[in-house]
Parts: structure tokens; C-alpha cells; sequence
């Protein structure tokens, strides 16, 4: 394995336990349900913009061109 992929996964795994460690705890409905919408529509946008728009990544497996 690359070594700079283990230093960026062990990087991410950090950040992210900081993160689910300074998190609140106690969410109502509401707020599970707008920080699911709001990740959702980040990661929809994220991933049609990089695949579609710079086609950076195919979406299969064989080339349709």
C-alpha cells in the first residue's frame, strides 16, 4: 500500500473521532433529519461534480464512448 494512503486514512479516522467526540449527543428529529438532508445533498452535488462535470470518475465499468 501507498504510504500516503495510510497517513491520510489515519488522518481522517483522527479527525473524525474529534469530531464525533465534540459532537452534541442529544439531536431532536428535526436536526437528525436537516444534517441528513444537508450531507445528502453534499455528497450528491460532490459526486456530479466531479464524475459528470470533470469527469474525474466513470459511474461503470466499461466505457460507453
Amino acid at each position: 500500500m501507498n504510504k500516503m494512503l495510510i497517513v491520510f486514512l489515519l488522518v481522517s479516522y483522527l479527525v473524525i473521532g474529534v469530531i464525533f467526540l465534540l459532537m452534541p449527543k442529544r439531536l431532536t428529529k428535526q436536526e437528525i433529519y436537516i444534517t441528513w438532508f444537508v450531507v445528502t445533498v453534499q455528497a450528491l452535488i460532490a459526486d456530479i461534480f466531479w464524475g459528470e462535470i470533470l469527469d474525474l470518475y466513470d459511474f461503470t465499468s466499461v466505457a460507453l464512448i
